[in-house]
C-alpha cells in the first residue's frame, strides 16, 4: 500500500522532526500523538512477483503472443501487440492464475478498507477471498512510440496491471529528460484520481514500473500510459475483476461482500 510522502515506510521522519508511525489505520505523530487518516479516496496497491512468478507469467504471455488473438479494437491503447488471453494456459495454468492474483487482491482490499477506515473484513483464518474476471485477461506488447491514452475501465470494480517485462533502457530515458523538465514520464504509467493540486490532495500520481511488479487500482480511475523512444518491447499483463466474495473455508460458501453493511456469515 502506497500512502503520500510515506511510501512503504513503517515510519516517516520530517524536515521538522515529526516523527509517523504507521498504527493499523493511520499515521500518528509520535511526539503530539495526532493522527492523520486517510478515509476519503481511493488506494492503490503496489505489489511484487516472485521470479517464479514472474517466468509464470511470461510463459502465458508468450502463449498469447504465439496465439496472436488480437484484440486491440476493444481497448483504448494505440498499441498494436494488444493479444487476449481467453485460450491461454491449461485449467490448471488458469487456476495457478487467478489464485495468485486473489492473493494481492486480497492484501489490496483488506489493506485498502483498512487504511481508509471503512469497513472490517472477514478474517483470513477462516475465509479465503474469491475473484470473479470480467472478461480474460490481456497481454500488452508495447513498442517505441506506442501508448494508452488516458482512460478507465467500465464495470470493472478492480483492474491490474501486471509488469512481465520491463527493459532498463526505458527507465534511461527518465534520466536524459530530467535535463529540462520536472516530470520525466517516458514509459511511466500515470493515475489521475482528483481535480486539483493542492496542500490537501494531489491530481494524480506516476509511477516508473520494474519488471515483476504489479498494481491493482479501481477500475473507474482514470489511467495512462506514457510513450518511450527506445528500441525495446515492454510487455504487461492486464485483466479485470467484476466481483468478488469471501469463502469459508470450512463451508465453502462464498458470501458476497457489500461496502456498508457487515453481513458476512461468519
Amino acid at each position: 500500500m502506497v500512502l503520500p510522502d510515506v511510501k512503504r515506510n513503517k515510519e516517516l521522519q520530517t524536515s521538522t522532526d515529526r516523527r509517523f508511525k504507521y498504527n493499523g489505520h493511520g499515521w500518528t505523530e509520535e511526539t503530539k500523538g495526532y493522527e492523520i487518516r486517510k478515509p476519503f479516496g481511493p488506494c492503490l496497491y503496489f505489489g511484487k512477483f516472485t521470479d517464479d512468478e514472474v517466468t509464470f507469467l511470461r510463459k502465458l504471455s508468450d502463449d498469447a503472443r504465439s496465439m496472436k488473438d488480437p484484440m486491440g479494437k476493444s481497448l483504448s491503447g494505440n498499441i498494436a501487440g494488444q493479444y487476449d488471453m481467453k485460450n491461454v494456459g491449461t485449467p490448471e495454468e488458469q487456476k495457478q492464475f487467478i489464485d495468485l492474483m486473489a492473493e494481492h487482491c486480497n492484501n489490496y482490499i483488506r489493506s485498502g478498507l483498512q487504511v481508509s477506515n471503512l469497513d472490517e473484513m472477514p478474517s483470513e483464518e477462516d475465509h479465503n477471498l474469491a475473484i470473479q474476471l470480467l472478461g480474460y485477461p490481456w497481454v500488452n506488447v508495447t513498442k517505441a512510440g506506442e501508448f494508452n491514452p488516458m482512460h478507465t475501465h467500465p464495470n470493472s470494480l478492480i483492474s491490474a496491471s501486471l509488469y512481465i517485462d520491463i527493459p532498463e533502457v526505458i527507465k534511461e530515458e527518465k534520466k536524459e529528460v530530467e535535463e529540462f523538465t520536472n516530470q520525466p514520464v517516458p514509459g511511466d504509467i500515470t493515475f489521475s484520481g482528483g481535480l486539483i493540486d493542492d496542500i490537501w490532495q494531489s491530481s494524480g500520481v506516476n509511477y516508473t514500473p520494474t519488471t515483476g511488479d504489479c498494481i491493482f487500482f479501481p477500475g473507474a480511475m482514470r489511467h495512462a500510459v506514457y510513450p518511450y523512444k527506445s528500441d525495446v518491447e515492454r510487455v504487461t499483463l492486464s485483466f479485470n475483476i467484476a466481483s468478488f466474495g469471501f469463502v469459508s473455508k470450512t463451508r465453502n460458501i462464498t458470501q458476497p461482500y457489500k461496502m456498508w453493511f457487515n453481513d458476512y456469515d461468519r
